[in-house]
């Protein structure tokens, strides 16, 4: 399969550069604010991990869901999505 860590930590990453970019292209005065995120797990024993990492990006106040369950491409372990707030 693939590299769970790694995933997690580009998943994130990602998430990041869009908000970034988003702030930008729209000119706002400061990055967008996630409000909500949630977290497919294909393997229910990653949980701790991605929470934790999750954490460690969006900080500790982020509400956050965890799903356990098929993800569209196989090579994913997990897959990470949110709704953001623009100021």
């Amino acid at each position: 399969m693939g590299d769970f860590l790694g995933q997690v930590n580009l998943s994130c990453e990602n998430i990041i550069t869009l908000l970034q970019h988003i702030g930008g292209q729209l000119r706002l005065t400061a990055t967008p604010n996630l409000e909500l995120i949630k977290v497919y797990l294909r393997n229910p024993q990653d949980l701790n991990v991605a929470e934790a990492i999750s954490k460690r990006y969006f900080g500790a106040k982020i509400s956050m869901l965890f799903f356990q369950g098929d993800i569209c491409r196989r090579k994913l372990l997990i897959e990470i999505d949110g709704m953001c707030q623009f100021n």
